[in-house]
């Protein structure tokens, strides 16, 4: 019970984080795992945000994809509450997309990483990640398959994504530019991303104040 009003107390305070950024524009983005569909449907958050999932949505000289969720864990059939997603069925659904658009001017919006690249946990976890995703996890590895797949075959200008926390930063995947924002619920961490007219691209790391 009192793991449960911690939880609530976080989405009402993701609500007022999200009010304010909804006040300065549009505000686009994807579900996670930790947005639990029966907090979701008691705590209106979704009011504040354009949720990109399974669609392509044109953004000034460029097109945003979104995918909400994670791969399903080893012994799930399924998992709708934590927006859980089969890989194979995942990177259909993103191959269709990136039929429709150039490559070249897409930033693809996820919750969990590319397989290898900024989805690292640290060593503690790591018996529980081989638990849940298998041998893949062996090194601590949990990002998915099927984003990585579709990374490395359409290499979107960006990837923008969090999930895994202790993660944060930045790293190439051929030429797409990965950005790992951390973790804003727990640590109030998030990432300014800027385009500049050349196509130049900053991340600056940054943290809200929670006090």
């Amino acid at each position: 019970m009192e793991a449960l009003k911690k939880v609530e107390g976080e989405f009402w305070s993701m609500k007022k984080i999200f009010e304010k950024i909804y006040q300065t524009g549009k505000f686009f983005g994807v579900w996670g795992n930790a947005d639990n569909t029966k907090m979701l449907a008691k705590i209106p958050i979704q009011k504040f945000i354009n949720n990109l999932h399974n669609g392509v949505v044109k953004w000034g000289d460029y097109f945003l994809i979104g995918y909400n969720g994670r791969p399903l864990y080893i012994f799930e059939k399924e998992n709708h509450e934590q927006w859980a997603f089969v890989e194979d069925e995942a990177e259909r659904n993103l191959e269709k997309l990136f039929k429709k658009i150039d490559p070249n001017k897409t930033i693809l919006v996820t919750h969990a990483p590319p397989f290898r690249v900024l989805d690292q946990v640290e060593k503690d976890y790591r018996k529980y990640a081989i638990g849940t995703y298998g041998e893949k996890a062996k090194d601590g590895h949990i990002g998915s398959m099927a984003f990585r797949k579709i990374v490395e075959k359409y290499q979107p200008f960006l990837h923008i994504f969090g999930h895994i926390h202790e993660s944060r930063g930045i790293k190439r995947l051929g030429e797409t530019i990965c950005v790992n924002t951390g973790c804003l619920g727990v640590h109030g961490e998030y990432a300014i991303t800027s385009i500049n007219n050349n196509n130049k691209v900053t991340v600056q790391f940054n943290r809200i104040d929670q006090t």
